[in-house]
């Protein structure tokens, strides 16, 4: 997940001074298994508390410093969930809802039952795209569809690789994957569910500027300002007006977390998320902070453990050599405090089946033994090597460049902001710095970063021990995956296959005055059907 860029002269001097602070000191329910169960047959779609105090109508005022989506499409949208959901949530209908404990809930899928590889879904009857189209099981096999065959549009396509569909009725759906997949319908309440008109999807660059969705609201393209805010009004059509109380949403770009949080706190606007505790030190009190489960996972990825662009990368002693190199707890001290804990490079959230504090603690900070083990693998002047890097993730891994400088290990960093994900998903990085949001399907957030599909390893990459470990899971039963998730953490620590220091929290800041919020475990961003003006 990205955050809008910031100056990184400022960031890398702020940062300089944290760390030297910090060194001076010290030297729901997750979804592990297929259910063969059927939904509820509530039809009230978003399942979300909402407080008494909560009110029908007026404007939620949204602050965001991420990159704002380059198009309306949210099969295109390029970066991760957090970037593009509160677009696609206020124009676009889901098969399914999250509740606040991040069980799946019916929205245009009334109910649903899985079967292996299949997942039948039956559709509401009721609902039409703003043109009248009908949302029917033949628009949800297009999306299916178009999904699939195009895997590096956005993460959340990469859920549904290899996947096919068949309209079984008009409203009978049926997705078949290549094989079980445990947490599919998590993802579809994520940022896999949208469905959007077919005769969009047929010409998708209409998208760019106008949306085709069945959704809460539609665009105000009169008060629009692509890039600097968004404005979406109620469709009065909607099926389900009460799970969207306001009347009108308002999105406003901020060039960095310290302007929006001065929005909040002046009243521009009610909510802003995605931060981290260094942006909150100071804050008034006429504003709530609350901290979500500590599930934002990050640091490096390594993209090349194969060494085809960095050939010191294949050589598993050079990639324990720099975990050994980073001083985690200084860089969580530094930047995270309370609201993060230094892990051992594992994709492992404490709510995580198979988590152990015990591994993460398997590299201690220990410069003397990282120089050992490069000495041994035939650099003991280290190396350079290239690395790209988010504007949000420089903090981080300027922090970690640092630290690696003293075992001879040089970064070339590449900083790119609004192409990040394409430049990522070329290859040609042998690293790339990321935060990756540990969501409540677990397997499908384990798989994205080290299965050899995975969105976030476009050299396809294949461990096979991980491989085999991973396809265990997705057949075993629930009740059996938790000593199966353990070998699999284990295994990822051992072979040094990620460099990331660090999981924390993530931060909202919200005036309770003027909206309620719930979060949804595993979700970075609240989702908008969770965000209730007050009365």
């Amino acid at each position: 997940m990205l955050k809008a860029p910031k100056a990184l002269r400022t960031t890398v001097i702020a940062l300089a001074l944290l760390l030297s602070m910090a060194l001076a000191g010290c030297s729901g329910t997750s979804s592990t298994g297929a259910s063969s169960s059927t939904s509820s047959t509530s039809s009230t779609g978003a399942s979300s508390s909402t407080s008494s105090t909560s009110s029908t109508g007026g404007t939620l005022q949204l602050a965001n410093t991420l990159n704002a989506p380059s198009t309306y499409n949210p099969w295109g949208a390029g970066y991760g969930i957090n970037y593009s959901l509160w677009w696609s949530q206020a124009l676009y209908d889901s098969l399914v809802t999250l509740d606040e404990k991040g069980t799946p809930q019916p929205s245009l899928a009334k109910s649903w039952k899985e079967d292996g590889k299949k997942l039948t879904l039956n559709l509401r009857d009721d609902v039409k795209f703003t043109d009248g189209t009908p949302v029917d099981s033949a628009a949800v096999k297009a999306n299916i569809d178009y999904a699939a065959a195009h895997p590096a549009g956005a993460e959340c396509n990469n859920y549904l690789n290899g996947a096919t569909a068949s309209a079984d009725t008009t409203s009978v759906v049926t997705i078949t994957l290549p094989q079980p997949f445990p947490g599919l319908l998590q993802d579809l309440g994520q940022c896999a569910g949208f469905i959007v008109n077919p005769k969009s999807l047929k010409n998708d660059s209409s998208l760019t500027s106008t949306p085709g969705g069945s959704g809460p609201y539609t665009l105000d393209s009169a008060n629009t300002l692509a890039g600097q805010k968004f404005t979406f009004v109620r469709n009065p059509k909607y099926w389900n007006k009460s799970a969207f109380p306001a009347d009108k949403v308002v999105i406003t770009q901020y060039a960095t977390n310290t302007a929006a949080i001065n929005a909040v706190q002046s009243g521009q606007s009610d909510l802003v998320s995605n931060l981290v505790n260094s942006d909150v030190k100071g804050i008034g009190s006429n504003v709530k902070v609350v901290a979500g489960q500590p599930n934002f996972f990050q640091g490096v990825w390594f993209i090349d453990t194969k060494g085809a662009v960095a050939k010191q990368l294949g050589d598993v002693r050079v990639r324990q050599a720099m975990n050994y190199a980073i001083d985690r707890k200084a860089i969580n001290s530094a930047l995270f405090g309370e609201t993060g804990f230094a892990v051992a490079s594992t994709p492992f959230a404490k709510f995580y089946q198979g988590y152990s504090n015990s591994l993460d603690d398997i590299y201690p900070y220990d410069v003397n033994k990282a120089k050992e083990l490069l000495k041994e693998a035939g650099y003991p002047n280290g190396f350079s090597v290239g690395i790209v890097v988010s504007p949000p993730t420089s903090q981080i891994a300027s922090a970690m460049a640092g630290q690696l400088a003293k075992v001879g290990i040089t970064l070339k960093i590449t900083s790119v902001s609004s192409n990040f994900i394409s430049e990522m998903q070329t290859g040609k990085y042998p690293m790339v710095s990321g935060a990756y949001t540990l969501n409540a399907a677990q397997y499908q957030t384990i798989r994205g970063i080290v299965g050899p599909n995975g969105f976030w390893n476009p050299l396809h990459n294949s461990d096979p021990a991980v491989a085999a470990l991973l396809d265990k899971i997705s057949t075993a039963k629930a009740s059996d995956t938790e000593p199966l998730y353990q070998q699999l953490a284990s295994t990822i620590a051992q072979k040094a296959l990620l460099l990331a220091p660090v999981i924390s929290s993530q931060l909202k800041v919200y005036n309770p005055k003027k909206v309620t919020s719930q979060d949804t475990p595993g979700v970075g961003v609240p989702m908008l059907y969770n965000i209730k003006p007050v009365s």
